[in-house]
């Protein structure tokens, strides 16, 4: 039994660079065991890809779940199964994604290159759901 998504991923478009869950995105991780939901109305950007290399890794692909699971985590509104909130550190986020993104089938070097970008260049704290006033 391998990583995977147990639902799949059901959004629509809020904004001009906004998407809405529709319904709960549910993955189970093998790296760090169990199942994490990104609940219904959770609102992300997909993958925050730079314009500059958005030739290479478009900003929408297969790996969309991931991204969306990624931004859950980044903004701390990953569940549990048992609808109990997530809270963990970035690199588990990180590694979490690199795992998702393989398990909807994205090329190892693909994976391995957003996994380091995330690693290097992501931040939790600038996520709009992560800012204080």
């Amino acid at each position: 039994m391998g990583a995977e998504f147990l639902t799949s991923l059901c959004i629509e478009k809020v904004g001009t660079t906004r998407w809405r869950l529709l319904s709960p995105l549910h993955y189970r991780s093998v790296v760090f065991p169990g199942l994490f939901v990104v609940p219904r109305g959770f609102e992300t950007d997909l993958a925050s890809i730079p314009v500059a290399i958005q030739s290479f890794i478009p900003k929408v692909g297969n790996y969309d779940a991931a991204a969306v699971l990624h931004d859950a985590g980044y903004a701390n509104r990953l569940l549990t199964a048992s609808q109990r909130e997530v809270y963990t550190a970035k690199p588990v986020i990180d590694k979490l994604f690199h795992e998702a993104c393989l398990s909807l089938g994205v090329g190892r070097a693909r994976a391995w290159a957003m996994y380091q970008a995330v690693k290097l260049w992501g931040d939790p704290l600038g996520h709009p759901s992560r800012r204080t006033v």
